[in-house]
This record gives structure tokens, C-alpha cells and sequence, in this order.
């Protein structure tokens, strides 16, 4: 699979797949949404150079670890804050 079609089937076809592409999939307003805000500079070095957008989600999804989570949102609420990610 590629990227896009990975994150596709991990967001918004997944929910189709759950008839509850109403409910979530996306960030359309008035959806539940769980999601992590990533620091990508917390990468190792060598793989904080990106060339496009698909690389650096391909990054994230399959090489960010727990120390490059920022924040993580459940239903579009703080759940967790990275404290000493916040304070770089």
C-alpha cells in the first residue's frame, strides 16, 4: 500500500468500512476525532530532512516514536501533553 492509501484506510476508510464515516474519518466540524500532534524535529537526524508531504507523514506513521508525541487528543480533547516536548 502507499502512504496516502495507509493513511486513507487508517482515517476516513476505516470509518466507511464501520458505516461511521459520519460520526469520524476526518476533521469535518462536528466529528469525534482522536489524533496525536507530532514534533517532527524529534525524529532522528537523519530522518528529519523531508522532500514532500507524503514522506514526512510516511515518517511519522512508521518511525515516530511515544518521544516525538507532543499532544494526543481523545474525541477532540486533551489527553496527554508532552511536557518537556512543550517547553523546547
Amino acid at each position: 500500500l502507499s502512504v496516502a492509501e495507509s493513511f486513507y484506510l487508517a482515517t476516513l476508510g476505516g470509518a466507511q468500512a464501520m458505516n461511521q464515516e459520519s460520526i469520524i474519518g476526518n476533521f469535518k466540524i462536528g466529528k469525534e476525532a482522536d489524533f496525536v500532534i507530532v514534533k517532527t524535529e524529534n525524529l532522528s537526524p537523519s530522518q528529519a530532512i523531508f522532500k514532500n508531504g507524503e514522506e514526512i507523514l510516511a515518517r511519522i506513521i512508521y518511525t515516530a516514536g511515544r518521544d516525538a508525541v507532543l499532544k494526543t487528543f481523545v474525541r477532540g480533547k486533551c489527553v496527554f501533553k508532552n511536557q518537556a516536548l512543550e517547553n523546547k
